[in-house]
């Protein structure tokens, strides 16, 4: 059957720095694959580097992409697969309709830029202070708020064993915390599973699950808490679908920044999942080659068609 394969580089700058207790990181480097096929149907895959999860030379990944243009075979670098498993995915034909047309995002709280509303879904990152001051901090800005809303925390690796119990000590009966993401060093993973079995708190993986091989893995290894995916980087797309379908309650997608090709790849792939996802696009808010549509709180699903990633493909 014929196929058209072809591939981009394709950058944005972000409106400002990202920091977290790992990296700093300016921009969006990517590696945007496509299929069209003899009936006309249209696929997009990402390739995406992401500094605190995976990072390779952009020199390699133009490289294998050029091979895969020419041979149209999948190849034996990781990297590539989940962008070539993307290609295929159902939510890219006409003919599919979505698990749900509307989906609600978390958004990341960086200290008052929006009102926070009830029943919304906040992300907010910790570790970044002295763990007390930083506790006392949170216990009264959750305070200042007196309805229902779900908050998750992100220390990105930062906390301590000693340093997290005192977090979960001082936040045990407050019901509004969802859960605590990737708490410990992946070096810590025994503790994480650990704490978790007798945590008021719930915990989340996030990490760990790119490192050690995937939800399933870990799913597998006895984990009880919730699973922070995020597909772009998982080496099977439709493996990562097929999870989300059977693990409904604990897994939460999230966003690495795609590109506009593969952010619409993860919001389509968001109608299967009963969690609000983590979409935020913030600072890539105003870039020229940003969809509106990407950047609301609640998100249609479709977020954009097909035709305006074609064009979007075609003014590059």
């Amino acid at each position: 059957m014929y196929e058209k394969r072809q591939f981009l580089k394709f950058n944005q700058n972000f409106q400002h720095s990202f920091t977290n207790a790992k990296v700093k990181w300016e921009k969006r480097e990517s590696l945007i694959l496509s299929i069209q096929r003899e009936d006309g149907t249209v696929g997009y895959g990402e390739i995406a580097p992401t500094p605190g999860f995976k990072n390779f030379d952009m020199k390699v990944a133009a490289e294998e992409a050029v091979k895969w243009v020419k041979t149209g075979k999948k190849n034996d670098w990781v990297a590539i697969n989940s962008a070539l498993s993307c290609l295929d995915l159902e939510i890219w034909h006409p003919s599919w309709h979505p698990t749900k047309t509307k989906i609600n995002s978390a958004k990341l709280w960086m200290d008052g830029d929006y009102e926070i509303k009830e029943n919304a879904t906040v992300k907010k990152k910790i570790g970044l202070m002295p763990v007390q001051e930083e506790i006392k901090k949170l216990q009264d800005w959750i305070s200042s708020y007196p309805f229902e809303f779900r908050l998750r925390l992100d220390p990105n690796q930062s906390l301590s064993v000693d340093s997290l119990n005192r977090w979960i000590d001082s936040f045990y009966e407050e019901k509004r915390i969802q859960y605590i993401e990737e708490p410990l060093p992946n070096t810590q993973l025994d503790e994480m599973f650990e704490i978790t079995h007798t945590s008021p708190i719930c915990l989340a993986l996030d990490e760990s699950i790119i490192d050690f091989g995937g939800p399933m893995k870990i799913k597998e290894m006895g984990w009880e808490g919730y699973f922070i995916l995020k597909p772009t980087l998982m080496e099977d797309w439709k493996q990562t679908i097929l999870f989300i379908m059977a693990n409904q309650e604990s897994s939460v997608l999230s966003t690495v920044f795609e590109s506009p090709f593969g952010f619409e790849a993860l919001v389509r792939t968001c109608s299967y999942s009963q969690h609000d996802p983590g979409l935020s696009r913030y600072i890539l808010q105003g870039n020229p080659l940003e969809f509106g549509e990407h950047h609301q709180t609640a998100l249609m699903v479709p977020g954009v068609s097909v035709e305006k990633l074609n064009h979007l493909w075609n003014l590059q």
